[in-house]
């Protein structure tokens, strides 16, 4: 059973005459897609490239976060050998 939808697609099928493109046209058109898509490979690439910067990125403050953890817990535990040796 076809839809509204389908039946009306159908039509605007059957009733659009044919399309007739020029030769130098249609050359022109295939050099402009030629160019997005290499546009969009190189965006794509640029991306990719931002992603891997991130990644490093967040690796470095993680270590970054380790190193204070480290220091704030010795810090700690000369602050309580200070205060056990005063008190």
């Amino acid at each position: 059973m076809k839809n509204e939808f389908q039946v009306n697609k159908m039509q605007e099928n059957v009733s659009k005459p044919p399309m007739f493109i020029r030769i130098d046209e249609y050359e022109d058109i295939q050099d402009i897609m030629r160019v997005v898509k290499k546009k969009l490979d190189q965006a794509k690439s640029i991306l990719n490239r931002i992603y891997s910067l991130k990644t490093d990125e967040d690796a470095e403050i993680d270590r970054w976060n380790s190193i204070l953890e480290d220091v704030e817990g010795k810090m700690d535990s000369i602050e309580r050998a200070l205060f056990e040796q005063e008190g």
